[in-house]
């Protein structure tokens, strides 16, 4: 019964439960006492009118009395004794006060500046290296590839490498390769474009197709289809010619050197050299298979050959089996005979 009397006076009851405890209370004397006892020990409850249970009211519930200045004092840290040092109106100023953003000086502009310039002078040289480094490797898988097909052709004819006649253009050792079967044209073509070079912009512009026509095609060509074609029959890459012994016009024999070129980027006449200007020089292919980047155009042998000129410092046929010329696309291998 207490717990009800405690409901009842928290006003948890029911209507129902209610008119059932107060009829009780009008019967019971000692349910009258123990309500009064209840009241007692519940903060801020009324006292009941005695013997009079109709008039009976439910305590209201809600905050104990005060409670608002002393939380403010417990925030502001002044004693019960004092008055507050802060209104409440000033306290919620306090916290929704804008918070300024920080200015930037000039001197802190300047700094900021140099630091970002000099991030620059590192970060720019580092991208353009990465850039070249990357091209470079691309050309020296080109070579590689070319080389493979070019020694496989040398295993099936004695020992000879695809040589050009005096007739004929030094490029057209990729026709050869691809009328031969050793590699697809398609693939042929994508092997002779440096991308370092000019006319890798003009292909991916698509301002020029590289392709590898057959013979039959070069045989129907007309004399200005056939200027076009010497010049990009191999567009990136200059490629041995003959030499000349004994007043006769010689094929290259492949001797599996690792000092006689074979193939390079193709020259650049702004150079007294020749040298190419793809890579700040040329990538190698050797005989051998083996492929180095050289920032001149010498060989590294006891006869310091030139790769793009012969010995008496000309574009023409090699005047000695040791005398290796790299000729562009377009360069006919009789020329000076």
């Amino acid at each position: 019964m207490r717990d009800q009397l405690v409901r009842y006076l928290l006003g948890e009851l029911n209507n129902q439960e209610q008119e059932q405890l107060e009829a009780a209370l009008r019967d019971s004397p000692e349910l009258q006492r123990e309500l009064e006892h209840l009241q007692k020990c519940l903060p801020g409850a009324d006292e009941m009118a005695d013997g009079d249970c109709e008039d009976i009211d439910r305590p209201a519930a809600g905050a104990p009395g005060g409670l608002a200045a002393r939380t403010l004092e417990g925030i502001c840290g002044d004693g019960p004794c004092c008055p507050p040092s802060h209104t409440p109106a000033e306290i919620t100023a306090a916290y929704d006060a804008p918070v300024s953003t920080p200015s930037w000086s000039l001197a802190d502009i300047t700094a900021a500046g140099g630091v970002f310039l000099a991030v620059s002078m590192l970060f720019v040289p580092a991208l353009s290296q990465s850039r070249d480094a990357a091209r470079r490797n691309d050309c020296v898988n080109n070579l590689r590839q070319l080389g493979t097909m070019l020694i496989h052709h040398s295993e099936n004819h004695d020992g000879f490498f695809v040589t050009p006649a005096r007739n004929e253009n030094a490029g057209i050792f990729a026709v050869y390769l691809a009328e031969e079967g050793y590699g697809m044209p398609d693939e042929i073509a994508g092997l002779l474009v440096c991308r370092s070079s000019a006319v890798a912009d003009d292909v991916a512009a698509k301002k020029v197709t590289i392709r590898v026509p057959s013979l039959c095609e070069l045989e129907a060509a007309t004399a200005k289809e056939r200027c076009f074609w010497k010049r990009m029959m191999s567009p990136s890459y200059a490629y041995r010619i003959g030499f000349v012994e004994d007043g006769q016009y010689c094929a290259i024999r492949n001797e599996h050197s690792c000092r006689k070129a074979v193939l390079a980027d193709t020259p650049c006449k702004k150079y007294k050299n020749l040298k190419s200007d793809h890579h700040g020089g040329q990538n190698v292919l050797y005989q051998s298979g083996r492929v180095k980047f050289q920032r001149d155009s010498t060989l590294p042998d006891e006869h310091q050959d030139m790769i793009y000129l012969n010995e008496a410092g000309i574009q023409a046929a090699g005047l000695s089996r040791n005398d290796a010329v790299l000729g562009p696309s377009e360069m006919m291998a009789g020329a000076g005979l």
